[in-house]
Order: structure tokens, then sequence, then C-alpha cells
């Protein structure tokens, strides 16, 4: 791996970009990793309720200041200037974070408000605050969703309606329509909330769209599934039942997910046990070519492993507590340059041993 930015000051990560990570300090920070360039954002990060969110682009950020906040922020940071997006409440006591997420264009910031307890509505409105509309109401406390490529549509996986299990419905965000596709998929609570809290990063984790915007993988019960945009199609991708998070490879041919040892006796407490390891993985969509090419020891709450996919596809982007660094998967592996010019090196210094002793015997 090759090391790309040095260790942050802070662990709480709240998304990560291509080029970009944004991370809580005494303030919110944008940190282009390549260029060593960052902006703060002028509010106080300890009175954040959750951790904001970027755009693709890494200059937009959504973010809330306090609990009591009756508003959503988006702040340009080539302008320097915010949004105000109102939420229509005067701060639900159970309103714990609003998981914002801007349209793949930007243009647009979904989010969810409550509207009492465990009871939450899902809301676009537009980036630049002169619209809003509400698309999905009756949603329990623990939902998550990602926006298709298209800009349109939002696949959802909740519980909604009183049902004790979740279901994935796509949203027509401009005409409100809403289609269940699947029925009875097993989200743990706990340990999820554990998570997000932490790091709403993971959001795309549970439901993502994969590029073409034809297909959703998910998680159920620890494992990654695969379903049509219509339901009609529904495959199996892993059986490990360790798997909390994943995303897809931006030529939609991996996917890469995380799992941490023991993941499915930790529901309870959202922590890992010492010795415990977070292992990153590759796999085919359908199952084959399954890699395990990255492990860690983790404990505590700094188990996320926070990863992202370099925009060409050709390599994973990591951070840990040590800093980011970059996984280029088209190496072979093992490949270290130092070890590859040291062996060549000797080598080089056996044939001209050999072509010594050859030549000593030719004249004698």
């Amino acid at each position: 791996m090759t090391k790309i930015c040095e260790q942050l000051p802070t662990y709480n990560i709240g998304d990560l970009k291509d080029t970009k990570v944004l991370y809580l300090s005494n303030s919110i920070v944008v940190l282009d990793y390549y260029s060593n360039q960052k902006v703060s954002i002028p509010c106080s990060s300890r009175t954040l309720p959750s951790l904001p969110v970027m755009d693709n682009t890494g200059t937009k950020i959504a973010y809330k200041e306090s609990r009591s906040d009756p508003n959503l922020w988006v702040y340009n940071t080539e302008t320097g200037g915010a949004v105000q997006i109102p939420l229509g409440y005067t701060g639900s006591p159970w309103d714990r974070h609003n998981i914002p997420r801007f349209s793949p264009d930007g243009e647009q910031l979904a989010y969810l408000h409550s509207i009492s307890f465990d009871n939450y509505s899902l809301s676009v409105a537009d980036t630049g605050g002169s619209w809003k509309k509400d698309l999905m109401t009756g949603i329990a406390d623990l939902s998550y969703y990602d926006w298709n490529p298209d800009n349109k549509r939002i696949a959802i996986l909740a519980k909604a309606g009183g049902n004790e299990r979740s279901s994935i419905y796509i949203i027509d965000s401009a005409g409100s329509d809403i289609i269940k596709i699947k029925e009875n998929v097993e989200t743990k609570q706990s340990i999820l909330d554990g998570l997000y809290l932490w790091n709403p990063v993971g959001l795309d984790g549970l439901c993502q769209w994969n590029p073409a915007g034809t297909n959703i993988a998910y998680i159920s019960a620890g494992n990654i599934f695969t379903i049509t945009a219509d339901g009609s199609q529904e495959r199996q991708v892993t059986d490990d039942g360790n798997t909390f998070f994943l995303q897809w490879s931006p030529t939609g041919d991996k996917i890469a997910y995380l799992t941490r040892d023991g993941l499915g006796q930790e529901y309870e407490t959202g922590h890992v046990k010492k010795g415990e390891y977070s292992r990153l993985h590759l796999i085919n969509p359908d199952g084959t070519g399954h890699e395990e090419i990255f492990a860690e020891y983790t404990e505590g709450y700094l188990n996320e492993l926070p990863f992202t996919w370099a925009e060409d596809g050709k390599g994973i982007i990591l951070f840990n507590i040590e800093g980011g660094y970059l996984m280029d998967l088209e190496k072979p592996a093992g490949y270290d340059p130092a070890l590859i010019a040291l062996v060549a090196l000797c080598v080089a210094i056996v044939a001209c041993a050999v072509s010594i002793i050859l030549e000593y015997y030719r004249r004698a």
C-alpha cells in the first residue's frame, strides 16, 4: 500500500471520496489528501448530532449544527456560503440524526426528519434552498437509502408500516411513486445504530445501487444480496454472516466489503473484543472471485476502516488510525518494489559469480 495521507488529528471521519476526506476536529474539515489543501467549516463539531456528508465532488457539505437546530445547512467550499434547508419542526427529542445524502449531481439533498418516536419522513430539497417535498412517511427509526445514478430514484431499506423487518422500496423523487421490491430484510438495529451514529459514510453500505442503476446490493443478516430494480431477480453473494459495509466498484464488476470477526455475537453493544479483526474483501457480483485483501486489528468504536474506490476502479483508498493509504489492485499479490529490486540485484551478483567461476575453469 502507498501512504497518501498522514495521520489525521482525529479518527472521526464523516465521509470519504476519491480525493477528499471529511473529518471532525474543532470544526468540520475537508482535506484534499493529494494536494494537502483543507477547508474548515465554521461550526462547533462538539454540538453536531451526527457526522456531515459531502457531495461527489467534495465541494458541498450537508450538516446540522446541533440536535435542537431546526435546519440542515449546505455549505459550499468554493464560495464559502451556507444555504439553509428548513426541516419543518422545532427540535424533536427523537431526532438523533437526519442522514442527509446528496444526489449524484449534487443538485438535490435527501434527508430524514422525525415526526414522532420511530416515525420519520424521507424528504428531498433543492441544495439551493428553493424547494423541498416529502417522499415517504411512516419510516421507523433505522433506515438506509441511496440515490440512483439517474438522480431521480432512491432505493430505501426501511422498517415502515409497523413491520418488524425492513423492506426495500424504490421511490421516484419527482413523482413520489413508491414501489416495494423486497420484504423481510434482516437488519440489526443495535450494531448499526452504534456504527452509524459514528460513521454515516456506511449509509451506502446497506443498500446501494450499482453504477449502471440496474441492480441494488444490500445486506441482510450479515450477508450480501443483489436484486434487480424491479425485484424480479435476486442473488445471494456472500454467506459469512459478518458483513457490515459494502461498496460497488466504479465499473460495477466488483463489490468491496468489510467483515468483522465475531460480528454476529456483538450486536448488543457495537463493540468488538480484543484480538478481533476487521477485514476488507473483494468479490464479483455473482459470488465468484472472492479474495481478502486487507485485515487489521480493531476494537471499540474505532472499527469501521473507512474506504472508498479510486475513481478509475483500479485501487481502493483506505483510512485507519495511522492515516490514508492507496491499495493498487492491479499489482500482483505481495508486490514490493524494494524487494523486487533486491532480488534482481542478488540474481545479478550470482550470475556474475557463476560467470567468473566458469571463466576460471575454462582457462584452467
